[in-house]
């Protein structure tokens, strides 16, 4: 088992070629979000970021002087440069497959951000209300509904009932966004996706010495 400090915090976590072993705590709740991320994190091309669990995760916002609980927080190599790689804390209160999915879904995308785009999330979100029209959580939720609908088979607004429902409840104009960004996402996977078969047919065909 392994420790890392952060915001004060002693983490235990194990890192993804360490859940193999034999009798490691919570080996089935590692072993998910490992085999998750690593899909995720093949298809972001982002590399695998180490992952742990702890019992609440606090979102404090100074100028408000509010505290309030999210479900996962990710922290790159550049918030925290005594991380040997990115870290993304996962809140044992969210024990549930569908959210934990979805929780990573979005915690990587940050990630992705971090190294593909790193201007969205400058100034990181602070609390909810923040988060409902910040980019960076506005793309990182239509990533999670977009990879959700795939998972597990379901509509874009099916998946955003899971990733999104308080905005799905009570902030319509909100929810709608975060579906036009995950259909957005949807087509421009669907786009690489194509131009990858069809680089490969024609790879197929060049072989066979067909025009």
């Amino acid at each position: 088992m392994n420790k890392v400090i952060i915001e004060g915090n002693i983490i235990e976590y194990f890192t993804k070629s360490q859940i193999y072993q034999n009798n490691i705590p919570f080996k089935e709740l590692f072993l998910i979000a490992y085999q998750t991320a690593d899909h995720i994190s093949g298809q972001l091309n982002i590399p695998c970021p180490d992952i742990g669990y702890v019992p609440k995760i606090h979102c404090h916002n100074i100028e408000a002087g509010t505290i309030s609980e999210q479900f996962g927080k990710t922290y790159t190599t550049d918030d925290i440069p005594e991380l040997s790689n990115n870290f993304i804390i996962i809140s044992f209160q969210m024990i549930n497959y569908e959210r934990l999915v979805g929780v990573l879904a979005h915690e990587m995308r940050h990630i992705w951000q971090h190294i593909y785009n790193p201007t969205i999330n400058h100034y990181p979100a602070q609390g909810f209300m923040e988060a409902l029209t910040h980019p960076a959580e506005i793309d990182a939720d239509g990533y999670a509904i977009y990879y959700m609908s795939q998972k597990l088979n379901i509509t874009l607004n099916n998946a955003a009932e899971i990733i999104c429902p308080e905005e799905c409840q009570h902030y319509p104009d909100d929810y709608i966004i975060r579906i036009k960004k995950a259909t957005e996402i949807k087509d421009n996977m669907q786009s690489k996706s194509n131009k990858k078969s069809s680089a490969f047919n024609r790879f197929l065909r060049l072989r066979k010495g067909e025009n």
